[in-house]
């Protein structure tokens, strides 16, 4: 995903390592570790510090997004398809 990391890196002319703006600088912090920028280390439970500008993987599923809707439409379109399904199942049965 679009983040910080990614805006910086770009606006910077998109430079490889080791002349990536802000390389090697700690953005997180956890019980066991430091996360420097462009670490491959996605957001995971007890981080803290810039967790957003972590590498924030999406899954190719991303892609398939075209809407952005409020979670109680989005439940209220399943419930709708739900219905109509289960209304046609029940044509023709006593």
């Amino acid at each position: 995903m679009r983040n910080s990391t990614l805006r910086q890196w770009e606006a910077a002319g998109s430079p490889p390592s080791p002349h990536r703006p802000g390389e090697g600088e700690v953005i997180t912090t956890g019980p066991d570790r430091a996360c420097p920028r462009y670490e491959d280390q996605p957001p995971l439970p007890n981080l803290s510090g810039d967790v957003g500008a972590l590498a924030l993987y999406c899954g190719e599923s991303a892609g398939l997004v075209h809407d952005i809707q409020p979670a109680a439409a989005i439940v209220h379109g399943i419930v709708a398809q739900a219905d109509t399904l289960a209304a046609k199942q029940m044509v023709g049965k006593p």
